[in-house]
């Protein structure tokens, strides 16, 4: 079936030049083009549309307010931004309602990476009302004190990028949307970035304040409602997981970027978690009675709650944000590796490894994928990693 795309620009000549440049496509993709938001709300009405890439600036309805609409309405949509605007104001107005963003002018295969990449990730997640859970998402819990500490740092005159960006590190949600902005086509490079010092520097002072105030991203909680998941816990263990999934790499005499992969894989490997406790608390509760009552684990829980597991929720959020592929994939097969046909040691790698070493369960490493990879008897040597972390 072809991808259902849906144009939305109020000027007439930038829409015929699309039209113009992805008509290439138009055995794979089923487009639509329409002038005004107004259109496109009544085209939604009555048609199926997987994704809408809208202009920012419109008359009578920006592209802000169509996509909150878009949203509330229609949350399965993938949500998309094509605009000629990156300014700060824009930027915290957009962030919690687009997936992507795309920078005018923009060639084609910009637009068709972005928008197949998107969808792409689909496949993930097999029940629709977990995709709608997901792709409506605005924000996700941050800890308040955390927030107010790098909007202080932030505010000092010698503020440094390295600084700011190991504050970011310490909380997952801010992370992941830094991480989500710097790898967009806003700020003008096709070159993925998977480290947050370098996604930091890439989005400037003024853009990082923007994301660190947008409305609508960085949630507060309440911990008694979310109990008995402790967010700070979380927090704590994905920290560990970033250090560890790093020194794993770096122990394997990888580069600077793979390190830096590594340890975002691992900061990043239970957003999925915050995902389904910020947007089904409640439900989450189910999967702490299972773990109880019937000794299943976290994975298994959820499987039975939700259908889908954490592991697959948060993998469906990081593609569809558009970072980069090793994180996506690494998040998506933490607990499994050998079910993806790595060749090599990657991101994937570091952070079962490092999920297995900090697992106070006792889970076992995928003996199969170390195998493919010649590595079984390099566990000794992670292993001294962990005890010097905890020494």
């Amino acid at each position: 079936m072809p991808i259902r795309v849906l144009f939305v620009d109020d000027n007439a000549s930038v829409l015929a030049s699309l039209r113009r440049l992805l008509r290439p496509l138009q055995s794979e993709w089923d487009m639509q083009f329409v002038l005004s938001a107004a259109a496109a709300l009544e085209l939604l009405a009555s048609e199926l549309i997987d994704v809408v890439v809208s202009d920012f600036h419109m008359p009578k309805m920006d592209g802000d307010e169509f996509l909150a609409l878009v949203r509330e309405r229609y949350p399965r949509i993938v949500r998309l931004i094509l605009s000629g605007q990156n300014d700060a104001v824009t930027t915290r107005k957009l962030v919690p309602l687009a997936h992507r963003f795309l920078s005018k002018p923009c060639t084609f295969g910009q637009i068709k990476e972005t928008v197949e990449s998107s969808f792409s990730f689909q496949g993930l997640l097999h029940s629709p009302a977990l995709v709608a859970l997901v792709s409506q998402l605005g924000g996700l819990p941050t800890p308040p004190l955390l927030h107010t500490r790098i909007l202080q740092a932030m505010d000092k005159p010698d503020a440094a990028i390295a600084d700011i960006a190991d504050l970011i590190a310490d909380d997952v949600a801010m992370a992941a949307k830094v991480m989500q902005v710097a790898n967009s086509a806003f700020f003008g490079t096709n070159q993925p970035v998977a480290d947050l010092r370098r996604a930091v520097l890439r989005l400037g002072a003024d853009a990082t304040v923007s994301l660190v105030m947008a409305s609508g991203i960085f949630t507060r909680y309440d911990p008694a409602k979310l109990a008995p998941f402790s967010i700070d816990e979380l927090w704590a263990h994905s920290r560990a997981m970033g250090e560890l999934a790093g020194k794993i790499a770096k122990a394997e005499k990888k580069g600077h970027r793979e390190v830096g992969e590594a340890q975002l894989a691992g900061l990043f490997h239970d957003i999925g978690r915050l995902v389904l406790v910020a947007q089904q608390a409640d439900r989450y509760k189910e999967v702490f009675g299972l773990i109880r009552s019937e000794g299943l684990t976290i994975s298994a829980a959820e499987l039975r709650v939700f259908g889908t597991t954490h592991a697959e929720v948060g993998a469906y959020l990081l593609g569809l944000w558009g970072l980069p592929v090793s994180l996506v994939i690494a998040v998506a097969c933490h607990h499994h590796p050998s079910r993806f046909p790595e060749t090599a040691f990657s991101a994937l790698t570091s952070v079962h490894i490092a999920e297995v070493l900090l697992d106070e369960d006792g889970s076992s490493p995928d003996l199969l994928h170390l195998e493919q990879l010649g590595l079984k008897d390099r566990l000794p040597i992670w292993e001294k990693l962990r005890d010097e972390m905890s020494a």
